[in-house]
């Protein structure tokens, strides 16, 4: 397994496992355009660009037996500019010239050149070494540029220093329009998409692929190459966990697939996850985040969004491609992996959480740090609600709940709409345990207040504020909520709850089989 490696050659010559994504990069590479493509980090946006610049330079021996060479005839090489900022310190606009400019030097030293007389910026710089590489070839030159959107996101929350490396960073781009005329091909990754970002705003030949359908595969693996490249590992994985290989590839899927970035429904795998799980034959979460969790954290604060109200959200295109808006989290969560889209419908897209790997990494870096709670505390009551939902045992699920809502700050209530408040905590609470939960089920009879469900069995909770316990168990009854599962096979538990404003927690609940 390739753990770490971002290099296509070491990969292929040292007999690493590698899935093949280049008829795709044929069918663009075939086409003079600058491209951009968004995509999450770790995954494989690195080593995409690592094959192309393999590629481009008519390295052809690296390519044998992959799908390119039925496509590919000519091999013709091409000079290639390959540039990673996320390489190069951010903070401040000095370290990000510095950084760029260190970049070009190492781009010119590779190629035997040195920058002209007069080239004292990295704007100058980047469009002398792609004249020089030009003329010295006489042909187009080929740009790649990997995580372009670092001197951003590094500073996403300073809006004063924002806009003082989008100086640095427009003149810089533009460089590519300014020698449009001279480049063969450009490709652009990073987390953030463009649209909304102003360093781009004079690039507009930039062809945006991130949602386009054709390329809804490019990174990341669906299930199909799951099964085509790692049948072995699987099989070795599932010796390892004592189960069959299907019962593995179920928990695989559960845990690490679930990402779509197109209308067209294509899931993949997180590639980065999939390939540490089979390398170490042990199902944990390897995707987190933690360096991005404090600007994800300070947009929810700010915004007053909880983790229930994003979870089914619906959005625009238009919407998706704005990450550099102070007063709307959501593009920040879907740019960045936490959230995915599940359907996609009159050019609205609806998102939701991909997978359980997903969930556990905003239990273990957002939901502490987001309600001020203590993490190991907060992780153990969560287990055990886990724990007690898989055992039937609902009274331990609302003992521990009781705790949870008893350690919530008073700052995260909202006195205007209180019930609201509980039922966001509660549907927050279940969901990170990783028990399947949703709120407001539209079933025949009405609206279930919040239904969670295990394999064994089907829990319907109905919640009254200041009400009493009996009056919600009986609205589940009076509106026929049960009757949905009816003939499921499994367990059904109807929950009556009482909530109390004042106390701000849970006062009393019935259970009744369903």
């Amino acid at each position: 397994m390739p753990i770490g490696i971002q290099s296509f050659a070491t990969i292929r010559e040292k007999g690493y496992a590698y899935v093949d994504k280049t008829g795709l990069i044929y069918d663009l590479a075939r086409k003079e355009y600058a491209y951009f493509l968004s995509r999450p980090r770790r995954f494989g946006k690195s080593l995409l660009l690592d094959t192309m610049q393999a590629y481009f330079e008519g390295r052809k021996e690296l390519f044998d037996g992959l799908e390119i060479m039925e496509l590919e005839k000519d091999w013709v090489p091409y000079p290639v500019i390959r540039l990673d900022l996320s390489l190069i310190g951010a903070d401040t606009e000095v370290k990000l010239e510095n950084g760029l400019q260190r970049l070009i030097i190492e781009e010119f030293n590779r190629h035997n050149l040195a920058p002209e007389p007069g080239c004292a910026t990295s704007e100058l710089m980047f469009g002398n070494l792609i004249e020089q590489l030009y003329r010295t070839t006489g042909k187009g030159v080929v740009v790649l540029v990997d995580e372009y959107d670092k001197g951003l996101v590094d500073v996403l929350r300073d809006e004063a220093q924002l806009e003082r490396n989008t100086t640095v960073l427009r003149p810089f781009f533009s460089q590519i329009k300014g020698r449009g005329g001279l480049l063969r091909f450009t490709f652009i990754t990073g987390v953030a998409r463009f649209r909304h970002v102003t360093i781009f705003s004079g690039l507009n030949n930039l062809k945006d692929i991130s949602l386009d359908p054709r390329y809804a595969e490019i990174c990341g693996f669906t299930q199909e190459e799951l099964k085509a490249n790692f049948g072995q590992a699987i099989q070795a994985l599932a010796q390892e966990e004592s189960e069959s290989v299907d019962a593995t590839l179920i928990r695989l899927k559960q845990k690490y697939d679930g990402y779509r970035f197109t209308q067209k429904n294509v899931l993949v795998y997180n590639p980065f996850s999939l390939v540490n799980c089979l390398d170490e034959l042990r199902l944990a979460n390897y995707w987190a985040m933690s360096g991005t969790s404090k600007i994800l954290v300070d947009f929810l604060k700010d915004n007053r969004y909880t983790l229930a109200e994003i979870d089914g959200v619906k959005v625009t295109e238009e919407r998706l491609g704005d990450i550099y808006n102070n007063h709307d989290p959501i593009p920040l969560f879907y740019q960045t992996g936490y959230l995915t889209i599940c359907d996609a419908k009159n050019e609205r897209y609806t998102l939701t959480y991909p997978n359980a790997e997903v969930k556990q990494s905003l239990l273990e870096y957002l939901v502490p740090e987001y309600m001020g709670m203590n993490k190991i505390e907060m992780s153990d009551s969560l287990f055990d609600i886990k724990d007690a939902f898989l055992d039937g045992d609902i009274d331990a699920v609302m003992h521990s709940l009781q705790s949870l809502l008893g350690s919530v700050p008073y700052h995260l209530w909202d006195n205007e709409d209180k019930e609201k408040t509980y039922h966001r905590l509660v549907h927050m609470f279940f969901m990170m345990t990783g028990v399947a939960t949703q709120s407001e089920r539209a079933v025949s009879g009405g609206r279930i207040d919040l239904l969670c469900q295990t394999p064994q069995r089907v829990y319907i909770f109905e919640f009254k504020l200041d009400g009493t316990a009996e009056e919600a168990l009986a609205q589940i009854d009076d509106r026929g909520y049960p009757l949905a599962w009816s003939a499921d096979g499994r367990e059904v538990y109807k929950i009556g709850v009482s909530f109390s404003s004042d106390k701000r927690n849970i006062t009393s609940w019935l259970i009744a089989r369903g």
